[in-house]
């Protein structure tokens, strides 16, 4: 399937730059559950951009719920 990603296809393009910068990250002192919350974030922002802020296509493109949306939210 041409152009198309497989969840390994994107482990593996975002475990080079990303990955290293993560373990970086933990490497200068903040714990692995820091780096899960940074990751978290991340997803977060960046599924709220894809879909201006809708709720709903946020949280089904994450695969959690609404709710469990707005509790991740409530802990920023």
């Amino acid at each position: 399937a041409g152009g198309s990603y497989s969840a390994k296809n994107y482990g593996e393009n975002l475990e080079g730059r990303f990955g290293e910068a993560l373990l970086k990250y933990i490497s200068s002192g903040e714990s692995f559950d820091e780096a899960k919350d940074i990751l978290r974030k991340i997803m977060i922002n960046v599924a709220s951009k894809k879909y201006g802020g809708n709720k709903s296509k946020i949280a089904s493109s994450l695969g959690i719920s609404r709710q469990s949306l707005y509790d991740h939210e409530e802990v920023e």
